[in-house]
């Protein structure tokens, strides 16, 4: 069995997963192309949850962190396909 190494446009992060070329037709789709979409799912739900969160931080924890309110909204506000 091979693998494939390839990169999300979404993520610089680059993935090694294995690859069997010579899958006989009708079998599942190859391993990278589910890992990929599962990768993105996984970005996308990361996003939306971070943001979520991040927009019920009261004053106090914000400023724990370093971040001002108007730092929060902006971010809590972007939708989950936005990096």
């Amino acid at each position: 069995m091979q693998t494939l190494r390839f990169t999300l446009v979404s993520d610089s992060t680059a993935r090694t997963v294995p690859w069997a070329p010579d899958a006989p037709a009708g079998q599942p789709a190859p391993q990278p192309a589910r890992a990929g979409l599962i990768s993105l799912a996984q970005t996308a739900w990361r996003r939306y949850r971070s943001r979520t969160l991040l927009a019920q931080l009261d004053d106090y924890m914000l400023k724990d962190i370093g971040v001002t309110r108007a730092e929060a909204h902006l971010e809590a506000s972007k939708p989950f396909w936005t990096p």
